[in-house]
C-alpha cells in the first residue's frame, strides 16, 4: 500500500510539475507575443508620424500650387488685356495706314 500511495504522490507531483512547466512556457510565449505587438505598435506609430509629416508637406505643396495657379490666372488676364490693347492699337495703325494710302493715291 505504501508503494501505491507513493506512486500516486509521484504521479500528482509529476502532473503538477508538468502543468507548471507548461504554464511557464505559455507565459514566455505570451510575453514574446506582447513584446512583438509592442514593437509593431512602435513601428506603426513611427509610420503614422511619417505619414503625418508627408501629409503636411503635401498640404503645403497644394497651397503653393493653388497660389501659383491664381498668380498665373491673374497674369493670363493681364496678358489678355495687354493683347486686346495691342490689337486695338494695331487696328488703329492699319486704319491710319489705309487712310494714308488712299490720300497718297488721290494726291
Amino acid at each position: 500500500m505504501n508503494y501505491f500511495l507513493a506512486s500516486i504522490i509521484l504521479f500528482i507531483s509529476s502532473a503538477c510539475i508538468y502543468v507548471h512547466n507548461a504554464d511557464i512556457h505559455q507565459d514566455a510565449a505570451n510575453q514574446q507575443i506582447i513584446s512583438d505587438l509592442g514593437n509593431q505598435i512602435k513601428q506603426f506609430h513611427g509610420a503614422n508620424e511619417k505619414l503625418a509629416e508627408d501629409n503636411e508637406k503635401l498640404q503645403n505643396d497644394k497651397a503653393k500650387l493653388a497660389k501659383n495657379l491664381k498668380d498665373l490666372e491673374e497674369d493670363n488676364v493681364k496678358m489678355g488685356d495687354t493683347t486686346s490693347a495691342l490689337n486695338k492699337r494695331l487696328d488703329e495703325a492699319r486704319a491710319e495706314v489705309t487712310r494714308a494710302c488712299f490720300q497718297n493715291q488721290k494726291g
